[in-house]
């Protein structure tokens, strides 16, 4: 027997991996999300991958801060100290060569299919100075200082939706944008919403 009361709400927070998502016309990819479509042995790659690619055919205009191209090489560092050194201090372990070698690759790889993919898309890359003042009202609700870049980056370019697959996003107001995430990460996000 299906649960009685009303349907929840959506808080404008919708999966991008089942028909729920709305049409879009132009979106904001966040780096998490960019991170997961490119990067084969992350949990939610193949979501991400395929809903870029569906992006792609669907002649979807994105945007991105520019900070996404430095993110996607922190993660890349990271992924790489967290395989060599799984349960050991991995700041400490930051300057070690074994590790730094590959995450130089992991981050070569990343940034060069990056740019591949932008090959597919009409995109627009915004430079951080031009949200400063956005990013700071973000801020001042509690989200995290590169999340409230790209946020400030989505509603100073009036995009249909925020693509992330950080839950920290459902603290930006309502209004700023639809978000879309993948759906094991829906409820945690409306959460933040609610």
């Amino acid at each position: 027997m299906p649960p009685r009361g009303r349907k929840p709400q959506s808080h404008n927070v919708f999966a991008f991996d089942d028909s729920s998502c709305p049409t879009l016309g132009s979106v904001l990819l966040d780096t998490s999300f960019v991170f997961e479509a490119l990067s084969t042995n992350q949990p939610r790659h193949e979501a991400s991958s395929a809903f870029l690619s569906q992006l792609a055919a669907d002649n979807v205009k994105i945007a991105f801060s520019s900070i996404l191209e430095l993110e996607l090489a922190e993660s890349a560092y990271k992924v790489a100290i967290k395989e060599r050194f799984p349960n050991k201090r991995r700041v400490a372990m930051r300057r070690d060569g074994r590790a730094l070698r590959r995450a130089t690759r992991l981050c070569d790889d990343l940034l060069g299919n990056w740019s591949q993919i932008l090959d597919f898309f009409e995109w627009r890359c915004v430079e951080l100075d031009s949200v400063k003042p956005d990013y700071l009202a973000y801020m001042k609700l509690g989200i995290q200082s590169y999340d409230a870049a790209h946020l400030a980056t989505a509603s100073g370019l009036k995009l249909d939706a925020v693509i992330t697959l950080d839950t920290g996003f459902g603290l930006a107001p309502k209004v700023t944008s639809c978000v879309l995430t993948h759906s094991s990460l829906v409820r945690g996000t409306r959460g933040h919403r609610s």
